[in-house]
């Protein structure tokens, strides 16, 4: 069974037990600052947990992008990935006297009597309760599974399934070796390829910061992992491009995937050149110092990528052994620390508690990009964006840097919105139609098929934005305060970024 097959198994099983089936969300959270990738299938489905009214209805299913990295140190034994999907159902507003009895009757009849697998090979798990939170263990859950199963079955390696076995057979053509040959090379490999695809066809091209330096660093993991298993040369983008061609469910990925894998390729160059600028300053270094020790070591890892057991091999060759390599972990704990220290401060806040300040520069979102639409032209669309309770960042493509009086023009466009005292309304609409009537939206590929349309409206008529999209808005622009843009800078190639903040917020 192909990865495709597996999805569409499971997405009409759910529709033919009357489920409507929504696309998966982003990877790079819309309306969530305060985490940098969607990591969970239930993520995007809050608002509606919470009590807001899905578009579609009340009974949804969906196979979700999720990517999670605060394990990405244990990829490479037979179960921890970055990148997966979870499949979900849903019910909104379910009567809380069956809907666990229905939920577990539609998985285990899909799985069991759909999928032919054998139960004593599937696990289940339930929430065990806190006592911090004063949260009960769901005994309602075990008692129901336990009806289920009579026993479980013992661990399996995820990198046999379906999921990864022709990216695992290209591989091993490519590098000439068996997977056993260096299991956690290969699993590393398998891991990092697949979720670096799937977060640059979302957004999160190769950076040095945010999102894209999780892309950059898995890339660059993977490659290093290649070199381990004796490949030399290019590899990833061949790799990719496996993991793309049984992707099929995502339309927009197949759609992208020339430009994925030319920027898979345009990195993997760049890394190269990296490693090879790494080894000229190892060599002065060297040179200067006569030595070189762990903390040296972990600033060549961290300021060019150059892995620890290439700068061991380097200094072999040349003669000379690493000193005091216990610094190596220290200056790497050290550094641990203060990128999750700056994590945390930088995503305080956002769009997720829903707070008067991020609602009010959510809107203001809108009208930044009706703003740049009438200044830059109807090119412009979102590529992104991060909002705290203090600024606004936002994302959008352009080949130029604005000028000032671009920015200008841009900033008055919105606070003459803001002034006009204009109503925020909402309206739902097939999204065919949407799309047909020429209003905004980011991913059109991704929305339900029924949409959210957010129009601003003066008293005179005047439509100053019309776009679609599910965050929450201020009911009338005179509450913004005023808008001002603090910073326009690029944010990757044919991206701009700009950061802007409310002035007197009422």
């Amino acid at each position: 069974m192909t990865p495709d097959q597996l999805r569409n198994s499971f997405v009409g099983y759910m529709k033919r037990i009357g489920a409507s089936q929504v696309p998966s969300a982003s990877l790079l959270p819309e309306n969530d600052p305060s985490t940098l990738f969607t990591g969970s299938g239930m993520q995007p489905m809050v608002p509606y947990l919470l009590g807001e009214k899905h578009p579609i209805g009340n009974e949804i299913t969906d196979v979700q992008k999720c990517l999670r990295t605060v394990d990405i140190e244990e990829v490479g034994d037979m179960s921890h990935l970055t990148f997966f999907e979870m499949i979900g159902r849903w019910e909104f507003r379910a009567n809380a006297d069956d809907y666990k009895k229905k939920q577990i009757d539609a998985i285990w009849d899909w799985q069991v009597n759909e999928l032919g697998i054998d139960p004593h090979r599937l696990y289940i798990s339930a929430f065990k309760g806190s006592e911090k939170l004063n949260i009960e263990r769901d005994t309602e859950v075990v008692r129901l599974w336990s009806e289920k199963f009579k026993s479980v079955g013992s661990n399996r390696d995820i990198y046999n399934t379906a999921l990864f076995l022709n990216a695992k057979q290209k591989l091993v053509e490519l590098s000439g070796k068996e997977y056993t040959y260096d299991l956690k090379s290969f699993r590393i490999i398998l891991d990092h390829v697949r979720a670096a695809a799937f977060l640059i066809n979302d957004g999160a091209e190769p950076a040095n910061s945010d999102a894209g330096y999780i892309t950059r660093r898995l890339l660059r993991r993977a490659i290093r992992a290649g070199r381990k298993i004796g490949i030399q040369g290019s590899f990833v983008a061949k790799l990719a491009e496996v993991y793309i061609d049984e992707a099929t469910a995502y339309e927009d990925l197949i759609a992208n995937k020339k430009n994925v894998l030319e920027i898979i390729n345009k990195e993997e160059k760049l890394f190269h050149k990296t490693l090879q600028q790494g080894e000229i300053e190892i060599r002065k270094h060297l040179k200067s110092k006569g030595k070189v020790t762990g903390a040296d070591a972990f600033y060549f890892y961290e300021t060019y990528g150059f892995p620890l057991e290439l700068t061991e091999e380097l200094l072999y060759e040349s003669g000379y052994i690493m000193e005091e390599k216990e610094s190596y972990a220290e200056a790497a704990k050290k550094h641990a620390q203060m990128s999750r220290t700056a994590a945390a401060g930088k995503f305080k806040g956002g769009l997720a508690d829903q707070s008067t300040e991020t609602t009010a520069l959510h809107t203001v979102a809108h009208l930044l990009l009706a703003g740049l639409r009438h200044v830059l032209g109807d090119h412009v669309i979102q590529k992104g964006s991060n909002i705290t309770a203090e600024r606004l960042r936002f994302d959008f493509n352009h080949d130029e840097k604005l000028t000032t009086a671009q920015l200008s023009e841009v900033e008055k466009f919105v606070n003459d919105a803001i002034s006009s005292k204009a109503i925020v309304s909402f309206s739902e609409m097939p999204k065919a139609e949407a799309k047909e009537n020429g209003i905004s939206g980011n991913f059109w590929d991704k929305y339900p098929d029924i949409v959210k349309v957010y129009t601003i409206r003066d008293a005179e008529g005047k439509v100053w934005s019309r776009e679609v999209c599910g965050g929450p808005h201020v009911e009338n622009t005179e509450c913004l305060g005023k808008f001002r843009i603090i910073k326009e800078q690029s944010s990757s190639a044919g991206v701009r970024r700009i950061k802007a903040v409310i002035e007197n917020l009422p």
